[in-house]
């Protein structure tokens, strides 16, 4: 995707937010970063435990908001550190 071409940036430890409009690469963005998807050229360096991107199509998150999904998962990943 060319909205990709030539990104460089530093995801650190955390909660990050990536947002924009349809179409512009945000899932694509999200699957290379999780690792799910193989970048086409160029180096994608991700640390170890790689970022984890839940599949935004999967009904099991349908009606339920963000506070109530971080809950979740927080209570599923047992290396979860609020700070």
């Amino acid at each position: 995707s060319a909205v990709i071409d030539r990104l460089s940036f530093d995801v650190v430890p955390g909660l990050t937010l990536v947002r924009g409009g349809d179409g512009c690469g945000k899932t694509t963005l999200l699957r290379l970063i999780a690792g799910s998807l193989a970048p086409d050229s160029g180096t994608l360096r991700t640390p170890v435990g790689a970022p984890y991107a839940p599949d935004p199509a999967d009904a099991a998150h349908d009606g339920t908001t963000a506070r109530a999904w971080l809950d979740r998962e927080r209570e599923a990943c047992g290396g979860w550190d609020a700070d």
